[in-house]
């Protein structure tokens, strides 16, 4: 897939492009590079991801549920859900669903960050196991169920686990897929484990069926 290299290749090129400035005299070799990189560093700020998805590609909605579920969802956009990088948000587009189940008091919220690379979605990735896996006093420690231990998901990178939080039991999932950062945070008073993890395969089938369509 062509996006996966822009970014380096965009940073590849610099160098070369300030070779071609190498027979003028110092001064305005010096001032060439300057443009190029300038030109080269707000292009990168700028660019868009190739690979066009909206919110319906990648977020999972009634339909994705069984009908006893009686799934109502409530979309929220973030300042950065429109702005490019550089401008205060890590990821170029944020898009996040709030989603209530009819089956039991329960409520879960997704959040999908697109990135303009595959290398920058990872180290947000990391940075986003360590934000929001951190240890509270508040709660418990974070620990990955069984049941969550024998299932797979299709991602790059993933990690599930729940904890006790003010005696309510609280599981979250953050994975990243290519240039895709999910994560999934549901309250789990009502419902057994083994459907939480029912609902962290919705993820994982939505965002993989997108995938498999883009990618084919």
């Amino acid at each position: 897939m062509e996006n996966k290299r822009v970014s380096s290749d965009r940073f590849l090129r610099f160098p070369f492009a300030c070779l071609a400035c190498g027979a003028l005299p110092l001064g305005i070799f010096t001032i060439c590079c300057l443009i190029i990189g300038v030109l080269s560093f707000f292009g990168q700020i700028n660019r868009q991801p190739e690979r066009v998805a909206l919110a319906d590609d990648l977020l999972i909605d009634p339909t994705d549920f069984p009908a006893n579920w009686n799934v109502t969802i409530q979309d929220s956009t973030r300042p950065c859900a429109t702005a490019p990088l550089g401008s205060g948000c890590r990821a170029y587009k944020t898009l996040i669903r709030f989603v209530q189940y009819g089956i039991s008091n329960d409520h879960g919220m997704q959040e999908v960050q697109v990135h303009l690379s595959e290398s920058k979605a990872e180290t947000e990735y990391l940075m986003e196991l360590d934000e929001e896996f951190w240890f509270d006093s508040r709660g418990t420690e974070w620990t990955t169920p069984d049941v969550f231990n024998a299932g797979s998901l299709r991602a790059d990178q993933s990690y599930a686990a729940c904890h006790l939080y003010h005696e309510a039991q609280e599981c979250q999932l953050i994975a990243r897929y290519q240039e895709f950062v999910i994560l999934y945070r549901t309250t789990a008073t009502g419902m057994s484990q083994e459907e939480v993890w029912s609902i962290f395969n919705l993820v994982d089938h939505r965002i993989s069926r997108f995938l498999a369509q883009s990618d084919g």
